[in-house]
């Protein structure tokens, strides 16, 4: 799956998401620092993910994960993969 791309599975990175809409985190293609401060800020798989608010230029963009609304730039939201439907609440 390419960068901002949406596959026929709701497969999509997390920059792709449309805004109000919410899936599950897949995988994380992070390592070392970016790795660790996502993992942190909540961003692993399995947690449900939503795209909240979107800046004007679409960059960044801010994303509710475990009850906290982070800012994202695109960079990172494109390392995070995520599902949408096919899971329960």
């Amino acid at each position: 799956m390419e960068n901002g791309k949406v596959s026929r599975e709701g497969r999509m990175t997390l920059d792709a998401l449309p805004k109000g809409m919410a899936g599950r985190i897949e995988s994380v293609n992070a390592e070392g620092e970016t790795g660790l401060r996502l993992t942190e800020l909540g961003y692993f798989p399995g947690e449900r993910v939503e795209k909240v608010l979107e800046s004007p230029l679409g960059d960044p963009c801010a994303y509710r994960v475990r009850g906290t609304v982070v800012s994202l730039r695109k960079t990172d939201a494109e390392r995070i993969s995520v599902r949408t439907g096919g899971w329960e609440e």
